[in-house]
């Protein structure tokens, strides 16, 4: 059957009538058909009640006001001398506060409802954070609106307007009659309300006594004064002060009293003052300072301006921390000059040649040969002294004559390459070195052949061993510049051989005699001193290696010539070798 078919001539007229009757039960959801300008819907009972409640009910009254300015919930008043004209109630004046009803529907801003009196179900014309059974009363302070606690200053109007049946949702809306809050005494304070003591009272029932607690103190000033709470000096602790952020202190950031204030430190900052607060600043520049307290002076940061006069002192200087470069010295200088006292020159201090050919200026009451090969000596207790020096400015060449006085010779033989320079290695030492063949020799020697066997000599020697190299010093009997003369002339030595031995040996002729130094374990490369004594008329000989003494037997005043004092380096292998000389000298007492 095709909708809109059925008309109500179909209907028969028990429709309803012969339906089961509903005497009970009903219900907000059960339903009802109902034309709707001519169009069947269905609608719940709760559209029905609600409407009823609102447009039906005695106590509702519908009101047309231009600009109403309600909403839903609004307590109102008759506007006093405007007929028909409502305005916001408040409980502040007596007039202010006669309630007429309280809005319960706003049908545009020219139209609104409101009940008088009655059980008011509309929810939104409800307070909202109420309890059942909960006195509503007329606002204080806000004009249309509620409070549930009781207004209580004086001149206040305590204007209960309705009781709560349904938290939030119900209340039934009572004409009350406001009373006006007096500021005078009255006998009718209830006994049994709830009232903050000083002591305990026994009319009262529900009273509260006050106590004060920990780090506070109370002070009553009896009737008609005040209670006063005193809290008590260090009573505050950390605790109840409020929340630090992190990594702040609390401090008075300006230059005025008044209130603390929180202010953050960064990772090594530090605060200082700046004359209106404090700056947090890390330290920088020449000194930094980390977040355990090191601090660091940067490098090349302190100079002279920063070092009082006289604050340092050998005891806070390291070792080998002054050199040429830190000495304030009127000249340069040159390779092989002395440094002397000159008062007049910048520093005090001159760089200047060594003294001439005469022994006087080195040792006093002695003498020195003034040529290569012819000793000058004096009788009584003076000396022939024979004394190398620094090495010169220019390398000698073979066959030159050096020294103080120029009473040495050099000479070098056997390979190319040999020769002498300044040493790299100890400062102000000569380098000897021999030549790239196989026994090529350097040496420096005195004495010409002059120097008397049966005289009593004392030879002495300062040089860096390199090893491997063959070393000869000592007095021999013909030229010293051959390969190992300790061992093929006569004479008394010192010798550093083959494999580094070092050994003490005197040579007569054929006749050979020896004692090893340092239990007969090689020399190790490095500084080293060795002296020899001849003594006795050439009868004995002593040498000394590092400290370490050998005595021998020399005999070398049989049969044998004139000779010399010498310091001598030999090549066993096709290859050059060094030797440092440091220091060389010879003297006999005549």
């Amino acid at each position: 059957m095709a909708q809109t078919v059925i008309g109500g001539g179909f209907l028969n007229t028990d429709l309803v009538s012969a339906q089961t009757a509903l005497t009970t039960g009903l219900v907000s959801t059960d339903e009802l058909i109902i034309s709707d300008a001519g169009v069947l819907k269905r609608m719940d009972i709760s559209v029905l009640e609600d409407y009823i409640v609102t447009n039906l009910g005695d106590n509702n009254i519908d009101v047309a006001q231009s600009t109403h300015g309600f909403a839903v919930g609004d307590v109102i008043r008759v506007t006093s001398g405007s007929n028909n004209t409502y305005e916001k109630a408040r409980a502040n004046t007596a007039a202010n506060a006669e309630v007429i009803g309280i809005v319960i529907d706003v049908t545009d801003t020219n139209n609104f409802t409101y009940a008088t009196s009655g059980e008011i179900t509309v929810a939104a014309a409800v307070p909202n954070s109420t309890t059942a059974g909960q006195i509503v009363y007329l606002h204080t302070d806000t004009a249309g609106s509620t409070q549930t606690t009781e207004p209580s200053a004086t001149d206040q109007i305590s204007k209960p307007i309705a009781i709560i049946t349904e938290a939030n949702n119900k209340m039934v809306l009572v004409p009350f009659r406001g009373e006006i809050i007096s500021g005078g005494a009255t006998s009718f304070a209830p006994v049994d309300a709830t009232y903050l003591a000083i002591s305990a009272n026994g009319t009262l029932t529900g009273e509260r006594v006050l106590t004060a607690g920990t780090g506070i103190t109370l002070t009553d000033a009896g009737a008609g004064g005040a209670a006063t709470l005193t809290i008590d000096n260090d009573s505050i602790t950390f605790a109840k002060m409020q929340n630090v952020a992190a990594n702040s202190v609390l401090i008075r950031n300006a230059n005025s009293s008044g209130d603390l204030a929180e202010l953050a430190l960064a990772t090594t900052q530090i605060l200082i003052g700046n004359g209106t607060g404090f700056t947090a600043a890390a330290l920088s520049g020449d000194v930094t300072m980390s977040n355990a307290g090191v601090v660091t002076i940067a490098a090349n940061a302190v100079d002279s301006t920063e070092i009082t006069s006289g604050a340092i002192d050998l005891a806070h200087m390291s070792s080998q921390s002054v050199d040429e470069d830190n000495l304030y010295i009127s000249n340069a200088g040159t390779n092989g000059q002395f440094l002397s006292k000159q008062s007049g020159n910048n520093g005090g201090l001159t760089w200047d040649d060594a003294g001439g050919g005469t022994l006087d200026s080195v040792i006093e009451d002695s003498i020195l040969s003034t040529t290569a090969g012819n000793s000058a000596g004096t009788t009584g207790t003076r000396m022939i002294y024979y004394q190398l020096g620094p090495h010169p400015n220019d390398a000698p060449s073979s066959g030159g004559n050096v020294g103080f006085g120029n009473c040495f010779s050099f000479h070098f033989s056997g390979g190319s390459g040999g020769g002498s320079a300044h040493s790299t290695t100890v400062r102000g030492a000569w380098r000897l070195r021999s030549g790239n063949a196989d026994q090529a020799k350097c040496a420096v020697y005195a004495g010409t052949a002059n120097l008397a066997w049966n005289d009593d000599w004392t030879i002495i020697a300062r040089f860096y061993y390199e090893n491997p190299t063959i070393v000869n010093m000592g007095w021999v009997s013909s030229n010293p510049n051959v390969y190992r003369p300790a061992v093929t002339q006569s004479g008394g030595a010192i010798e550093i051989e083959t494999g580094a031995l070092a050994t003490l040996r005197a040579k007569n002729g054929s006749g050979s005699t020896s004692a090893s130094f340092n239990s007969g374990n090689s020399v190790s490369a490095g500084l080293h001193t060795a002296k020899i004594q001849i003594y006795n008329g050439g009868s004995n000989l002593r040498g000394v290696f590092d400290g370490e003494t050998q005595e021998l037997t020399a005999n070398m005043n049989t049969g044998t010539t004139n000779g010399y004092v010498y310091f001598n380096i030999s090549s066993w292998t096709s290859n050059t070798r060094d030797t440092h000389l440091v220091d060389f000298y010879a003297y006999r007492e005549v």
